[in-house]
Protein backbone atom coordinates (compact mmCIF):
# COMPACT_ATOMS: atom_id res chain seq x y z
CA UNK A 1 0.00 0.00 0.00
CA UNK A 2 1.72 3.61 -0.90
CA UNK A 3 2.08 5.54 2.37
CA UNK A 4 0.11 8.94 1.32
CA UNK A 5 1.00 12.62 1.11
CA UNK A 6 0.75 15.04 4.20
CA UNK A 7 -1.84 17.33 3.50
CA UNK A 8 -0.82 20.77 3.22
CA UNK A 9 -1.66 23.72 5.64
CA UNK A 10 -0.71 27.21 3.76
CA UNK A 11 0.29 29.47 6.65
CA UNK A 12 3.13 31.30 4.24
CA UNK A 13 1.29 34.94 4.71
CA UNK A 14 2.06 37.94 6.54
CA UNK A 15 -1.55 37.54 8.52
CA UNK A 16 -0.47 34.15 9.80
CA UNK A 17 3.01 35.35 11.27
CA UNK A 18 0.90 38.08 13.11
CA UNK A 19 -1.28 35.28 14.68
CA UNK A 20 1.78 33.60 16.29
CA UNK A 21 2.89 30.20 16.55
CA UNK A 22 -0.11 28.63 18.92
CA UNK A 23 -2.84 30.39 16.65
CA UNK A 24 -0.92 28.78 13.38
CA UNK A 25 -1.00 25.25 14.23
CA UNK A 26 -4.75 25.38 16.18
CA UNK A 27 -6.05 26.32 12.92
CA UNK A 28 -3.91 23.69 10.77
CA UNK A 29 -5.04 20.97 13.21
CA UNK A 30 -8.96 22.99 12.66
CA UNK A 31 -8.54 23.13 8.79
CA UNK A 32 -6.68 19.73 7.86
CA UNK A 33 -6.30 17.36 10.43
CA UNK A 34 -4.02 15.67 13.05
CA UNK A 35 -1.16 14.90 10.07
CA UNK A 36 -0.42 18.42 8.37
CA UNK A 37 2.49 20.01 6.60
CA UNK A 38 2.44 23.51 7.95
CA UNK A 39 3.90 25.52 4.91
CA UNK A 40 5.41 28.80 6.34
CA UNK A 41 6.77 31.91 5.51
CA UNK A 42 10.23 30.73 6.91
CA UNK A 43 10.46 28.88 3.58
CA UNK A 44 10.41 25.06 4.98
CA UNK A 45 6.93 23.09 6.09
CA UNK A 46 6.55 21.83 9.73
CA UNK A 47 5.30 18.34 10.06
CA UNK A 48 2.34 18.73 12.95
CA UNK A 49 1.47 15.55 14.52
CA UNK A 50 -0.91 16.32 17.47
CA UNK A 51 -2.71 13.82 17.93
CA UNK A 52 -2.06 10.97 20.96
CA UNK A 53 -1.07 8.22 18.11
CA UNK A 54 1.64 10.29 17.58
CA UNK A 55 2.51 10.81 20.45
CA UNK A 56 3.10 7.26 21.26
CA UNK A 57 4.70 6.43 18.37
CA UNK A 58 7.31 8.83 19.44
CA UNK A 59 7.20 7.62 22.80
CA UNK A 60 8.07 4.25 21.00
CA UNK A 61 10.52 4.49 18.91
CA UNK A 62 12.47 7.67 20.05
CA UNK A 63 15.49 6.58 17.99
CA UNK A 64 13.67 7.70 14.80
CA UNK A 65 13.56 11.49 16.16
CA UNK A 66 16.52 13.83 15.92
CA UNK A 67 17.37 16.99 18.32
CA UNK A 68 19.77 18.05 16.22
CA UNK A 69 18.90 19.33 12.88
CA UNK A 70 19.83 18.21 9.37
CA UNK A 71 19.68 21.41 7.86
CA UNK A 72 22.25 23.90 7.03
CA UNK A 73 19.82 26.63 7.00
CA UNK A 74 17.84 25.78 10.34
CA UNK A 75 19.51 26.44 14.04
CA UNK A 76 17.62 24.09 16.45
CA UNK A 77 17.47 24.77 20.14
CA UNK A 78 20.70 23.05 20.52
CA UNK A 79 22.59 24.69 17.85
CA UNK A 80 21.42 27.96 19.69
CA UNK A 81 22.77 27.10 22.58
CA UNK A 82 25.72 25.72 21.54
CA UNK A 83 26.56 29.60 19.55
CA UNK A 84 25.46 31.14 22.65
CA UNK A 85 27.67 29.09 25.30
CA UNK A 86 30.92 27.99 22.75
CA UNK A 87 32.38 25.22 21.49
CA UNK A 88 35.76 25.69 24.05
CA UNK A 89 35.19 21.97 25.45
CA UNK A 90 34.62 20.43 21.92
CA UNK A 91 38.02 21.49 20.80
CA UNK A 92 41.23 19.30 21.01
CA UNK A 93 43.26 21.80 22.71
CA UNK A 94 40.85 22.04 26.06
CA UNK A 95 40.81 17.99 25.94
CA UNK A 96 42.15 17.95 29.44
CA UNK A 97 39.92 21.27 30.76
CA UNK A 98 36.89 19.19 28.89
CA UNK A 99 38.01 16.28 31.20
CA UNK A 100 38.51 18.13 34.34
CA UNK A 101 35.07 19.28 33.84
CA UNK A 102 33.26 15.62 33.99
CA UNK A 103 35.61 14.63 37.02
CA UNK A 104 34.34 18.02 38.50
CA UNK A 105 30.35 16.94 38.09
CA UNK A 106 30.79 13.53 38.76
CA UNK A 107 31.43 14.99 42.34
CA UNK A 108 28.69 17.11 41.94
CA UNK A 109 26.04 14.59 41.25
CA UNK A 110 26.50 13.09 44.70
CA UNK A 111 25.63 16.43 46.32
CA UNK A 112 23.74 18.06 44.29
CA UNK A 113 20.12 17.76 45.77
CA UNK A 114 21.30 19.09 48.92
CA UNK A 115 22.71 22.07 47.58
CA UNK A 116 19.77 22.62 45.29
CA UNK A 117 16.67 21.95 47.91
CA UNK A 118 18.76 24.55 50.38
CA UNK A 119 18.39 26.87 47.26
CA UNK A 120 14.79 26.00 46.78
CA UNK A 121 13.78 26.57 50.44
CA UNK A 122 15.68 30.15 50.69
CA UNK A 123 13.99 31.24 47.50
CA UNK A 124 10.61 30.24 48.92
CA UNK A 125 10.92 31.43 51.86
CA UNK A 126 12.25 34.85 50.63
CA UNK A 127 9.34 34.56 47.95
CA UNK A 128 6.92 34.23 51.01
CA UNK A 129 8.41 37.00 53.14
CA UNK A 130 8.13 39.83 49.76
CA UNK A 131 4.38 38.67 49.36
CA UNK A 132 3.93 39.12 53.15
CA UNK A 133 5.18 42.44 52.95
CA UNK A 134 3.45 43.92 49.85
CA UNK A 135 0.87 46.69 50.48
CA UNK A 136 -1.45 47.40 47.66
CA UNK A 137 -0.43 45.53 44.86
CA UNK A 138 2.61 43.80 43.28
CA UNK A 139 3.08 42.19 39.72
CA UNK A 140 2.98 38.57 40.21
CA UNK A 141 5.42 37.96 37.26
CA UNK A 142 8.34 39.91 39.10
CA UNK A 143 7.91 37.84 42.09
CA UNK A 144 7.91 34.34 40.26
CA UNK A 145 10.75 35.68 37.90
CA UNK A 146 12.88 36.64 40.87
CA UNK A 147 12.03 33.04 42.80
CA UNK A 148 13.07 31.06 39.99
CA UNK A 149 16.60 32.51 40.07
CA UNK A 150 16.58 32.50 43.80
CA UNK A 151 15.97 29.08 43.40
CA UNK A 152 18.64 28.10 41.25
CA UNK A 153 21.66 30.36 40.52
CA UNK A 154 23.27 29.81 44.13
CA UNK A 155 23.34 26.40 44.19
CA UNK A 156 25.24 26.16 40.46
CA UNK A 157 27.35 30.18 40.68
CA UNK A 158 27.17 31.03 44.55
CA UNK A 159 26.88 34.87 45.20
CA UNK A 160 26.93 37.02 42.30
CA UNK A 161 23.98 39.49 40.88
CA UNK A 162 20.60 40.70 42.68
CA UNK A 163 17.87 38.80 41.99
CA UNK A 164 16.63 41.51 39.90
CA UNK A 165 19.55 41.72 37.58
CA UNK A 166 19.70 37.67 37.25
CA UNK A 167 16.13 37.53 36.28
CA UNK A 168 16.56 40.52 33.98
CA UNK A 169 19.74 38.60 32.61
CA UNK A 170 17.72 35.68 31.76
CA UNK A 171 15.08 37.57 29.30
CA UNK A 172 17.59 38.76 27.46
CA UNK A 173 19.10 34.80 27.18
CA UNK A 174 16.24 33.95 26.15
CA UNK A 175 15.12 37.02 23.79
CA UNK A 176 17.90 35.90 21.91
CA UNK A 177 16.67 32.42 21.53
CA UNK A 178 13.76 33.58 20.19
CA UNK A 179 15.05 36.05 17.54
CA UNK A 180 17.24 33.52 16.45
CA UNK A 181 14.32 30.92 16.27
CA UNK A 182 12.14 33.40 14.69
CA UNK A 183 14.72 34.64 11.82
CA UNK A 184 15.18 30.90 10.52
CA UNK A 185 14.88 31.03 7.08
CA UNK A 186 14.32 34.80 7.08
CA UNK A 187 17.31 36.45 7.99
CA UNK A 188 20.99 35.36 6.32
CA UNK A 189 22.62 37.06 9.35
CA UNK A 190 24.30 34.45 11.61
CA UNK A 191 22.99 34.49 15.21
CA UNK A 192 26.37 35.19 16.56
CA UNK A 193 26.13 38.83 14.86
CA UNK A 194 23.04 39.54 16.23
CA UNK A 195 23.22 42.00 18.67
CA UNK A 196 21.06 40.10 20.97
CA UNK A 197 23.62 37.53 20.89
CA UNK A 198 26.26 40.28 22.61
CA UNK A 199 23.68 41.35 25.58
CA UNK A 200 23.11 36.84 26.49
CA UNK A 201 26.77 36.50 26.38
CA UNK A 202 27.59 39.51 28.42
CA UNK A 203 24.95 38.54 30.68
CA UNK A 204 26.35 34.99 31.11
CA UNK A 205 30.29 35.73 31.03
CA UNK A 206 29.11 38.62 33.87
CA UNK A 207 27.50 35.89 36.27
CA UNK A 208 30.44 33.40 35.74
CA UNK A 209 33.00 36.61 36.38
CA UNK A 210 31.81 37.18 39.12
CA UNK A 211 31.12 34.03 40.86
CA UNK A 212 34.91 33.88 40.00
CA UNK A 213 35.75 36.94 41.71
CA UNK A 214 33.75 35.99 44.66
CA UNK A 215 35.08 32.03 44.55
CA UNK A 216 35.95 31.31 48.33
CA UNK A 217 38.16 28.48 49.30
CA UNK A 218 35.10 25.71 51.00
CA UNK A 219 31.97 26.84 48.55
CA UNK A 220 29.49 24.33 47.99
CA UNK A 221 28.31 25.65 44.33
CA UNK A 222 28.96 23.63 40.78
CA UNK A 223 31.29 26.19 39.65
CA UNK A 224 33.73 25.96 42.58
CA UNK A 225 33.95 22.55 41.97
CA UNK A 226 34.97 22.61 38.40
CA UNK A 227 37.10 25.74 39.48
CA UNK A 228 39.12 23.69 41.57
CA UNK A 229 40.03 21.23 38.58
CA UNK A 230 41.21 23.48 36.12
CA UNK A 231 44.82 24.85 36.66
CA UNK A 232 44.83 27.47 38.67
CA UNK A 233 47.44 29.84 36.35
CA UNK A 234 44.65 30.28 34.08
CA UNK A 235 43.82 33.56 33.25
CA UNK A 236 39.96 34.70 34.25
CA UNK A 237 38.86 35.35 30.51
CA UNK A 238 40.31 31.50 30.02
CA UNK A 239 38.42 29.86 32.71
CA UNK A 240 35.44 31.86 31.64
CA UNK A 241 35.69 30.19 28.19
CA UNK A 242 36.19 26.92 29.70
CA UNK A 243 33.16 26.97 32.44
CA UNK A 244 30.17 29.10 30.23
CA UNK A 245 28.96 26.18 28.52
CA UNK A 246 28.83 24.04 31.68
CA UNK A 247 27.39 26.43 33.74
CA UNK A 248 24.82 28.01 30.80
CA UNK A 249 23.87 24.14 30.35
CA UNK A 250 23.19 23.26 34.11
CA UNK A 251 20.90 26.42 33.95
CA UNK A 252 19.11 25.69 30.68
CA UNK A 253 18.20 22.26 32.47
CA UNK A 254 17.39 23.75 36.45
CA UNK A 255 16.13 26.77 35.90
CA UNK A 256 12.37 27.48 35.46
CA UNK A 257 12.50 30.02 32.75
CA UNK A 258 10.67 33.29 34.14
CA UNK A 259 9.36 31.31 36.74
CA UNK A 260 6.75 30.44 34.79
CA UNK A 261 5.66 27.48 35.74
CA UNK A 262 4.81 28.94 39.42
CA UNK A 263 3.33 31.76 37.68
CA UNK A 264 0.63 30.55 35.69
CA UNK A 265 -0.06 27.84 39.31
CA UNK A 266 -0.45 31.35 41.03
CA UNK A 267 -2.92 32.83 38.45
CA UNK A 268 -5.19 29.88 38.76
CA UNK A 269 -4.78 30.08 43.07
CA UNK A 270 -5.39 33.90 42.89
CA UNK A 271 -8.68 33.27 40.34
CA UNK A 272 -10.25 30.57 42.63
CA UNK A 273 -10.62 31.24 46.14
CA UNK A 274 -12.59 28.16 47.17
CA UNK A 275 -9.07 26.31 45.80
CA UNK A 276 -6.92 28.32 47.81
CA UNK A 277 -8.92 28.10 50.99
CA UNK A 278 -8.79 23.92 50.27
CA UNK A 279 -4.96 24.24 49.93
CA UNK A 280 -4.78 25.87 52.97
CA UNK A 281 -6.40 23.74 54.79
CA UNK A 282 -4.86 20.38 52.97
CA UNK A 283 -1.24 22.38 53.88
CA UNK A 284 -2.45 22.56 58.17
CA UNK A 285 0.47 21.10 59.94
CA UNK A 286 2.66 20.12 56.63
CA UNK A 287 5.93 21.58 56.48
CA UNK A 288 5.30 23.03 52.97
CA UNK A 289 9.32 22.85 51.76
CA UNK A 290 9.81 19.23 52.91
CA UNK A 291 6.14 17.13 52.26
CA UNK A 292 6.30 14.32 50.12
CA UNK A 293 3.98 15.17 46.79
CA UNK A 294 1.32 12.25 47.93
CA UNK A 295 1.13 13.75 51.25
CA UNK A 296 -0.24 17.45 49.85
CA UNK A 297 -2.58 15.40 46.82
CA UNK A 298 -4.44 18.40 46.07
CA UNK A 299 -1.86 20.93 45.85
CA UNK A 300 0.23 18.23 43.68
CA UNK A 301 -2.87 17.93 41.42
CA UNK A 302 -2.74 21.98 40.81
CA UNK A 303 0.41 21.87 39.60
CA UNK A 304 0.13 18.87 37.06
CA UNK A 305 -2.93 20.47 36.08
CA UNK A 306 -1.36 23.79 35.29
CA UNK A 307 1.41 22.36 33.36
CA UNK A 308 -1.84 20.84 31.14
CA UNK A 309 -2.88 24.02 30.66
CA UNK A 310 0.45 25.82 30.37
CA UNK A 311 3.30 22.99 29.09
CA UNK A 312 6.73 24.13 29.90
CA UNK A 313 6.87 23.13 25.95
CA UNK A 314 3.85 23.68 24.49
CA UNK A 315 5.62 22.72 20.88
CA UNK A 316 8.05 20.11 20.63
CA UNK A 317 10.66 20.82 17.68
CA UNK A 318 12.10 17.07 16.13
CA UNK A 319 14.35 15.97 12.80
CA UNK A 320 13.33 12.56 11.17
CA UNK A 321 16.31 10.66 11.83
CA UNK A 322 14.97 8.36 8.15
CA UNK A 323 11.99 7.93 6.34
CA UNK A 324 9.11 7.37 8.59
CA UNK A 325 5.65 6.49 7.98
CA UNK A 326 2.51 8.03 10.28
CA UNK A 327 -0.39 7.06 10.52
CA UNK A 328 -0.26 5.78 6.80
CA UNK A 329 1.81 9.38 5.80
CA UNK A 330 5.06 9.03 4.18
CA UNK A 331 7.38 11.39 6.29
CA UNK A 332 10.67 11.86 4.30
CA UNK A 333 14.23 11.52 6.00
CA UNK A 334 15.05 15.18 7.37
CA UNK A 335 11.70 16.84 7.62
CA UNK A 336 10.97 18.90 10.96
CA UNK A 337 8.38 17.79 13.17
CA UNK A 338 6.14 19.43 15.04
CA UNK A 339 4.68 17.40 18.46
CA UNK A 340 2.01 19.50 20.51
CA UNK A 341 1.07 19.06 23.95
CA UNK A 342 -0.51 22.77 23.36
CA UNK A 343 -2.27 21.26 21.42
CA UNK A 344 -2.70 17.62 23.23
CA UNK A 345 -3.42 18.38 26.76
CA UNK A 346 -6.26 20.94 25.38
CA UNK A 347 -8.15 18.08 23.05
CA UNK A 348 -11.55 17.15 24.12
CA UNK A 349 -10.82 13.76 22.70
CA UNK A 350 -8.88 12.77 25.68
CA UNK A 351 -9.71 15.67 28.31
CA UNK A 352 -13.53 16.81 29.71
CA UNK A 353 -13.94 20.06 29.79
CA UNK A 354 -10.40 20.94 28.60
CA UNK A 355 -10.21 24.23 28.61
CA UNK A 356 -11.64 24.31 32.37
CA UNK A 357 -8.82 24.63 34.85
CA UNK A 358 -9.94 21.34 36.98
CA UNK A 359 -7.33 20.12 39.77
CA UNK A 360 -8.91 16.95 41.08
CA UNK A 361 -9.12 15.38 37.39
CA UNK A 362 -5.25 14.26 38.54
CA UNK A 363 -6.35 12.85 42.19
CA UNK A 364 -6.66 9.51 40.04
CA UNK A 365 -3.89 8.35 37.58
CA UNK A 366 -4.35 9.25 34.30
CA UNK A 367 -6.37 6.55 31.41
CA UNK A 368 -3.41 7.30 29.04
CA UNK A 369 -0.57 8.96 29.52
CA UNK A 370 0.41 9.89 26.33
CA UNK A 371 -2.26 12.50 26.77
CA UNK A 372 0.52 14.16 29.09
CA UNK A 373 3.98 15.32 28.40
CA UNK A 374 4.10 18.98 29.25
CA UNK A 375 8.19 18.69 29.10
CA UNK A 376 8.26 16.62 25.77
CA UNK A 377 9.72 13.20 25.89
CA UNK A 378 12.51 11.05 27.08
CA UNK A 379 14.65 10.02 30.24
CA UNK A 380 16.38 13.26 30.09
CA UNK A 381 13.12 15.09 29.56
CA UNK A 382 11.51 13.11 32.83
CA UNK A 383 14.71 13.97 34.97
CA UNK A 384 13.79 17.69 34.39
CA UNK A 385 10.33 17.83 34.74
CA UNK A 386 10.64 16.25 38.35
CA UNK A 387 12.77 18.58 39.03
CA UNK A 388 10.77 21.27 37.82
CA UNK A 389 7.27 19.71 39.53
CA UNK A 390 9.46 19.82 42.81
CA UNK A 391 9.90 23.33 42.91
CA UNK A 392 7.01 24.28 42.05
CA UNK A 393 5.24 22.35 44.67
CA UNK A 394 7.07 23.65 47.42
CA UNK A 395 6.88 27.00 46.38
CA UNK A 396 2.57 26.73 45.78
CA UNK A 397 2.43 24.85 48.92
CA UNK A 398 4.68 28.02 50.78
CA UNK A 399 2.32 30.45 49.45
CA UNK A 400 -0.76 28.37 50.03
CA UNK A 401 0.26 27.95 53.49
CA UNK A 402 0.44 31.43 54.45
CA UNK A 403 -1.15 33.56 51.80
CA UNK A 404 -4.51 34.88 50.15
CA UNK A 405 -3.58 36.18 46.99
CA UNK A 406 -6.59 37.76 44.31
CA UNK A 407 -5.91 39.55 40.94
CA UNK A 408 -6.18 43.18 41.62
CA UNK A 409 -9.46 44.97 40.03
CA UNK A 410 -7.17 47.17 37.25
CA UNK A 411 -5.48 43.31 36.40
CA UNK A 412 -5.73 43.75 32.77
CA UNK A 413 -7.28 41.10 31.52
CA UNK A 414 -5.78 41.06 28.68
CA UNK A 415 -2.52 40.36 30.42
CA UNK A 416 -3.73 36.48 31.10
CA UNK A 417 -3.82 35.39 27.85
CA UNK A 418 -0.27 33.39 27.13
CA UNK A 419 1.65 34.01 24.02
CA UNK A 420 4.34 32.08 23.01
CA UNK A 421 8.33 33.09 23.35
CA UNK A 422 10.41 30.45 24.52
CA UNK A 423 8.12 29.78 26.98
CA UNK A 424 3.95 30.39 27.64
CA UNK A 425 4.20 34.15 29.11
CA UNK A 426 1.49 36.63 30.16
CA UNK A 427 0.99 39.82 28.02
CA UNK A 428 1.50 41.98 29.96
CA UNK A 429 1.72 43.13 34.23
CA UNK A 430 -0.64 40.61 36.40
CA UNK A 431 -1.20 43.04 39.57
CA UNK A 432 -2.53 40.66 42.56
CA UNK A 433 -3.11 41.66 45.98
CA UNK A 434 -2.11 39.73 49.06
CA UNK A 435 -3.73 39.05 52.67
CA UNK A 436 -2.57 36.71 55.26
CA UNK A 437 -3.77 33.27 54.95
CA UNK A 438 -6.65 32.59 58.26
CA UNK A 439 -5.23 29.13 58.98
CA UNK A 440 -1.25 29.45 58.48
CA UNK A 441 0.46 26.12 58.12
CA UNK A 442 4.09 25.77 59.23
CA UNK A 443 6.42 28.27 59.74
CA UNK A 444 8.72 28.71 57.24
CA UNK A 445 12.95 27.42 58.53
CA UNK A 446 15.56 26.92 56.72
CA UNK A 447 18.48 25.29 57.63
Amino acid sequence: MTAKQVPVFDANSEFHDNLGALKVVELGKRRVGDVVNIQTSHGYGMILLSNVESVRYWKNTPGHFLVETPKDDFESQADITRILHGDALDKPENAAMAKATRTALSKVQRVWDGWADAALERATTKLCAELADVDGSVDLRVLCAQWSVRAVFPAIFGDTLPAKELAAGITEVERFYYVVSSANGRVETLPQDMPQFQVARAFLDKVVGTALDRLKPGDQTVLAYIAAELPQDATRDEKIEWLRPTMGQMLLEKLNVEGMGLFWALLHMAMDPDASAAMAHEMAGVDPLRAAPDETPLCNAFVLESQRLYPEQPLVYRFARQDLSVEGYHIPKGSLILFAPWLVQRDGRYWKDPQTFDAKRFLTPLADKCTYFPFGIGPRVQTRARFMQRQTLTALRAVASHSRISLAPDCPRGSLRPFLRSTLAPRGPVPVRVQPCQTAGAVLETA
